[in-house]
C-alpha cells in the first residue's frame, strides 16, 4: 500500500514538473498583440484564419523593431511612476539606485525573449469606430496606444450597388482593396494571408499547401502543426516532415520549403486484421478482396477494402470501405424484397386494417349505446359480434403494422 501511495507521489510530481516544463516558455515569452476590428463577419473569420496560420514567433525585422520600441515606451512610463512615487515618498535611496542603471540591466536581460503573435479584443467606443472607419491615423495612434496594441488590423466593406468593395488597413494604411466575393473566400483568404504576411513574418516565411487526408497528423522538425484551409507557413529552406495516421504507414520525408510548394506525400495503407465479418444470414458465402473467407475470419488486409456475400433466396451484396474495423456487419436482402410493390402492398394491407378496426370499434361502440338505450330491442348479440370482430380485427391491425415495419426496414 506504501509503495503505491509513494508511486502515486511521483508521477504526480513528474507530471507537475513536466507541465512546468511546457509552460515555461509561454511565460518567459513576450506578446505581441494584435487586434482586429471588421464590421462583416466573413471577413473576420479570414483574418483571424491568417493569423492563425501565421501564430507562434513573431520574426519580422520591422515588428520586432516596433515592438521593442513600445517595451521601451512602456519601461520608460513605469519608470516615471516609480520615479513618481519615489520623491512622493521621500524615499531618495531607491530614487538613486533606479537613476543609478541597475534596472536597464534587468531590462537588456530580455532583449533576446521570444515574441508571441497574440491576437486580443480591442476596447473601441462606436466613436472610435467611426474615426478608425474614415481612416484617421490620429484615432489609430489613440487606439493603439490606449490598449497596448502592435498591430491593428480593421477591415471595412462597402455596398456598390449588387458588388461589395473590401478595404484592408493596418495601422490606418490601407494595404490590400479588392471586390468580396464570398464564392471566391479561399482566394481572397490567401490574399490577405500574403498581404499580413510581412507584418508578422521574416522574409524567409512563405506559405505551402498541405495535401494529405483529414486523418494524417503533421509534423515539421518534430512540432506538430495544424494545417488551416490546407496551408501552413514556414522559413525558407530544409525541413524535416514526418506524416502519421492510424490508416497509413508513417512517411518521414525531407523538404525544402518556397514559395507555393505543395507537402503530398504518398500514403501507403496499414495493415489491418484479424476482421471478424458477421452476416445475415450467417450461413452466407463470403469474399474478401475477391477471396473465398472461411469461418468468417479476415487474418489480415489493406484499406481499402472490398466484401461480396452470396446466399440462395437472397440478392447478391458487395460493399467497399477504406476503414480499420474489427468487426464488419452486412446483411442481406431477401429477393422477395426486390420486388418494388411489396411495401406498397405491406403499406395498403396496413392502412386498410387501420381503416378497418376503427369501423369495427366504432361499429362495437354504437352497437354497446343502442343496447343500453333500447335495451328491449334484442340488441345484445349485435354488440357481442362486433366486439369479437373488433379483436379479430386489432389482432390483423398488429400483425400488419410489424409486417410493414420490417419490410420497410429491410427495403429501405
Amino acid at each position: 500500500m506504501t509503495s503505491s501511495r509513494v508511486t502515486s507521489i511521483s508521477r504526480r510530481r513528474l507530471s507537475l514538473l513536466f507541465m512546468l516544463l511546457l509552460l515555461a516558455p509561454a511565460l518567459w515569452a513576450a506578446s505581441f498583440r494584435v487586434a482586429v476590428v471588421a464590421e462583416d463577419e466573413g471577413c473576420m473569420a479570414i483574418i483571424l484564419d491568417a493569423l492563425s496560420v501565421l501564430s507562434g514567433n513573431v520574426t519580422s525585422p520591422e515588428a520586432v523593431a516596433g515592438f521593442r520600441a513600445r517595451e521601451e515606451r512602456d519601461a520608460e512610463i513605469a519608470r516615471a511612476r516609480t520615479e513618481n512615487g519615489y520623491i512622493t515618498s521621500e524615499d531618495f535611496e531607491s530614487l538613486a539606485a533606479l537613476r543609478s542603471g541597475e534596472a536597464d540591466e534587468a531590462e537588456a536581460a530580455t532583449a533576446d525573449e521570444e515574441i508571441i503573435l497574440e491576437v486580443v479584443s480591442a476596447s473601441i467606443s462606436d466613436v472610435e469606430g467611426s474615426f478608425l472607419a474614415a481612416g484617421d491615423r490620429e484615432a489609430y495612434d489613440y487606439v493603439m496606444l490606449s490598449d497596448d496594441l502592435d498591430l491593428l488590423i480593421t477591415a471595412y466593406t462597402r455596398e456598390e450597388g449588387l458588388m461589395t468593395d473590401l478595404s484592408l488597413l493596418v495601422n490606418g494604411e490601407e494595404v490590400y482593396s479588392s471586390l468580396y466575393l464570398t464564392s471566391e473566400e479561399d482566394s481572397e483568404f490567401m490574399n490577405i494571408l500574403h498581404v499580413l504576411l510581412p507584418y508578422i513574418k521574416s522574409p524567409d516565411t512563405v506559405i505551402a499547401r498541405v495535401a494529405v487526408p483529414p486523418i494524417v497528423s503533421v509534423s515539421i522538425d518534430g512540432s506538430a502543426v495544424t494545417p488551416l484551409r490546407s496551408v501552413i507557413a514556414l522559413e525558407r529552406g530544409e525541413h524535416e516532415a514526418v506524416y502519421t495516421s492510424p490508416r497509413f504507414e508513417t512517411v518521414r520525408e525531407t523538404i525544402y520549403a518556397e514559395e507555393g510548394m505543395v507537402l503530398s506525400p504518398v500514403f501507403v495503407p496499414l495493415f489491418s486484421g484479424p476482421a471478424f465479418i458477421s452476416s445475415m444470414p450467417f450461413d452466407a458465402s463470403l469474399y474478401y478482396q475477391g477471396i473465398r473467407v472461411e469461418d468468417h475470419i479476415v487474418p489480415e488486409g489493406t484499406v481499402p477494402f472490398s466484401i461480396a456475400a452470396q446466399h440462395s433466396g437472397f440478392a447478391p451484396y458487395s460493399m467497399q470501405s477504406t476503414a480499420i474495423e474489427d468487426t464488419i456487419s452486412i446483411e442481406l436482402r431477401p429477393l422477395w424484397m426486390e420486388d418494388a410493390d411489396t411495401i406498397d402492398r405491406a403499406k395498403t394491407r396496413f392502412y386498410d386494417n387501420l381503416l378497418m378496426t376503427l369501423v369495427s370499434f366504432g361499429a362495437y361502440v354504437a352497437s354497446g349505446a343502442l343496447d343500453s338505450i333500447y335495451s328491449d330491442a334484442g340488441l345484445a348479440p349485435v354488440a357481442v359480434a362486433f366486439t369479437g370482430i373488433s379483436l379479430v380485427q386489432l389482432v390483423e391491425l398488429l400483425d400488419s403494422m410489424f409486417d410493414y415495419f420490417q419490410m420497410a426496414r429491410m427495403g429501405g
